[in-house]
């Protein structure tokens, strides 16, 4: 099979595919990514073949400014202020794509790129929705690739339900439909969700009901050489400290809300060896670093978590898998944005990790928090139970003949 992998442009969305693209590859499969230039160097560093479409992305627009993204409908918000909040950034991605002409010539561009290759099977990231009707139009089988919850594919259910009952405009059915008549092709619902979807978090998952493939995800991120400080002995134990990769790739620094003076306070002076993965300017001005804290610009966070005893973090897909896989118990500050507080309660209610919520964050409430998670052996057997849940689930290897078989049936039931 031809098999292409497309993320949404940000390194750390990529690396979660990169054990399932090797496993295609291993198995025998032609694989190739296809991103926006700036990621291009990331897929070249894993040793896959990458073709780049369009410019540099953009990731810094401020898609909750766009007042007209009220007017289109397709998701369904549930009347919670979280779910208006996954609303836009759901719709943001998909309205810049089909609903405006700014990434029009983007747009065409990976459509030609992805019919020119002929892939068998898509696998994008669920963020990365300027692929639905690439696919499609290459008459490929697609597969969204989840974070362990699927907050758009149970929005655009209770969308569908509601459609179903009260006969609701579907503007993402609009604009989709637009751009498949283009090339003469109609539209039906798989475009929207994919023929299936591939789940590496399922013991975090938030009740999607699509056929979903459970996967068994290996521990990776970004290569790099690593520092040989991370192999000498520990005289204390170590916390990872991380707001994660994508925040300096999208949100310019802003650390996602969590004022970093909180957490260097709630760590100063404790008998830890903290390692905080920020960068000069995501520390602000004037804040002093403690002499227990080593900050580091990039260290891989499953090499990193290898050697912690605990982690504080923003509940970032990447770094809840490294700390899954190496059972290390967790302190999430999930901020209101995606499914990060889902991912988050989630990992608290197996008993893994406390959750403290963005306004609720103090320096005292940290520091309480992550003394529990180290002192209460509790939290590293939920951690242990996590892990061995996913030591059940299919390896990325053991996963490639399911997904040829269901890309087969896929295909074959348009045919």
């Amino acid at each position: 099979m031809r098999v292409q992998f497309v993320p949404f442009p940000a390194p750390s969305h990529y690396c979660l595919m990169v054990p399932l693209a090797w496993a295609f590859q291993n198995a025998g499969h032609d694989v190739r990514v296809v991103t926006a230039p700036n990621v291009v160097d990331t897929v070249t560093g894993t040793g896959l073949a990458v073709e780049s479409y369009g410019e540099p992305a953009d990731l810094s627009l401020d898609i909750g400014a766009m007042t007209w993204l009220s007017r289109i409908s397709g998701i369904d918000s549930g009347g919670t202020a979280h779910d208006d909040e996954l609303r836009s950034l759901i719709l943001g991605p998909f309205v810049m794509h089909y609903g405006s002409d700014a990434l029009r010539e983007t747009m065409a561009e990976l459509i030609d790129k992805t019919r020119s290759w002929r892939p068998d099977l898509v696998v994008w990231d669920t963020f990365a929705s300027q692929t639905m009707v690439a696919a499609r139009l290459a008459g490929a089988a697609s597969a969204r690739l989840l974070w362990g919850h699927d907050p758009f594919g149970r929005m655009r259910g209770a969308f569908n339900r509601r459609k179903a009952r009260d006969g609701v405009e579907d503007s993402m059915e609009i604009l989709l439909s637009r751009m498949l008549a283009k090339y003469d092709a109609p539209f039906d619902e798989r475009v929207v969700v994919g023929d299936f979807s591939i789940n590496p978090l399922p013991m975090l998952d938030t009740g999607s009901t699509e056929p979903t493939v459970a996967l068994r995800q290996l521990a990776y991120s970004h290569t790099t050489q690593t520092p040989s400080w991370l192999y000498e002995p520990l005289t204390r134990p170590r916390v990872c400290l991380t707001l994660g990769r994508s925040v300096r790739d999208i949100r310019d620094n802003d650390n996602y809300g969590i004022a970093v003076e909180d957490l260097f306070e709630a760590v100063t002076d404790l008998d830890l060896d903290v390692v905080a993965t920020l960068t000069a300017g995501q520390v602000p001005d004037g804040v002093k670093v403690p002499d227990n804290v080593r900050l580091v610009d990039y260290v891989p966070i499953h090499t990193l978590m290898s050697t912690c005893s605990a982690t504080i973090h923003h509940s970032g897909g990447t770094t809840m898998m490294a700390a899954l896989w190496h059972k290390v118990p967790q302190v999430i500050i999930p901020p209101q944005k995606w499914g990060d507080p889902l991912l988050a309660r989630k990992a608290a209610d197996q008993g893994g990790a406390i959750v403290i919520p963005l306004d609720e964050l103090t320096p005292g409430g940290l520091r309480e928090a992550l003394l529990r998670v180290l002192d209460e052996p509790s939290f590293a057997e939920g951690m242990s139970r996590m892990h061995a849940a996913t030591l059940t689930l299919p390896s990325p290897n053991d996963a490639v003949p399911i997904l040829e078989r269901l890309t087969t049936e896929a295909i074959a039931s348009r045919s």
